[in-house]
This record gives C-alpha cells, structure tokens and sequence, in this order.
C-alpha cells in the first residue's frame, strides 16, 4: 500500500508543479503532500535531482509536517541543483535564492520578510499590514547544510560549505567554511576545508 500512495504523490506531485507553472530539472521527486503556492508574477525555479519530504511520516524527525514552498506576487525562489529538504516551508515575498548541493533539515523555515508591518497601527490593516512588512532576499551559498527546526530570516547571506546547528535562528550574514548556532546564531568554529 505504501509503494502505491507514494507512486501517486510522485505523478500528481509533478502534475501540480507543472500546473502552477514551476520550472524544475530532471530527477524531481517529492514524497507525501505538499503545499505549493505560486502567486501571480512570481517564479519557482528548481535544478535537477530535487528531492523534497512532506509528511506522511518520510522523516521521523518532521514527524506529519507538511513542506510548503510558496512565492507570493512578484517575488521568486530559484533552487540550484542536487537539493534536498524535509518538511521545510520557504516562503518568500522578495528573492530566495538557494545553491546547489544544499541539504535543509526537517522543520525549518527560510522567510525573507517579516510577514508583518513592525507599526502597530499598519497591523490593525490587512493590506497596510501586508504592504509595509519588511522585506530583503536570502541567499543560500552551495553545500551548505542547515540542521533541523532551524529558522532562516530575511536579509542574510550564508556562505558557501557553511554548516548551521539544528534549531539555530539565522539574522546575520555568515561567511564561506564556518559553524554557526543557537539563537541567534552565533560563530563556533572554522571548517577545514
């Protein structure tokens, strides 16, 4: 029964990426439902060999989670090649760019905004609140690899083989070949490279 659910969320997993107009290479394979959002004006663009967990118990530490990559109105996420991610939600309002061989752990969320205006009064309006909530791109460097249940903020640049610790809250730009964690994250040590 299990080879069968899954060979149906392989098929209409592509079916909806190429419904909603997503770019993708070749080797997509996304286990379980997802959440696919892809507003107007926006782009999501993904290299080959993807391969995306989504609940139904794939990765014990994501438990039932369901990943969610989602564009809204002008905004696009590009991933590189060789990509793998469980039970994650990018979301993005402006530019999430991710390399290739990049390796994201269950749970964690990559947003570049804030979702919210930070003036209390423009929350008590729907579209101020939308409007004026903060935004800048993420940048996502090649073979870096983020521990589970971490939480990528908006603005920041992680360089390149960078390894950032499981539950780590990323608000700052990490350079290339470092170990960074904690909340917020914090440098522990250079990599040999």
């Amino acid at each position: 029964m299990k080879r069968l659910i899954d060979l149906f969320y392989k098929i209409f997993n592509i079916i909806k990426f190429k419904h909603l107009g997503v770019s993708f290479g070749k080797g997509l394979r996304v286990s379980g439902s997802m959440n696919l959002i892809v507003s107007q004006n926006s782009n999501i663009k993904i290299g080959d060999n993807f391969r995306l967990v989504s609940g139904n118990m794939y990765n014990s530490i994501g438990r039932n989670i369901k990943s969610c990559l989602r564009a809204d109105d002008q905004s696009k996420v590009i991933i590189g090649d060789n990509v793998g991610m469980s039970n994650v939600s990018i979301w993005a309002k402006l530019s999430i760019n991710i390399g290739n061989n990049v390796k994201i752990g269950a749970d964690t969320i990559v947003i570049d905004s804030d979702m919210h205006a930070l003036d209390y009064m423009h929350r008590r309006n729907y579209k101020d609140d939308v409007i004026n909530a903060q935004k800048k791109a993420i940048i996502i460097g090649d073979d870096v690899f983020i521990g589970t249940r971490s939480i990528i903020c908006k603005g920041v640049n992680i360089g390149a083989r960078t390894i950032i610790g499981a539950g780590s809250v990323v608000i700052c730009d990490i350079p290339a070949d470092e170990i960074w964690a904690g909340n917020p994250a914090k440098f522990i040590k250079k990599l040999n490279t």
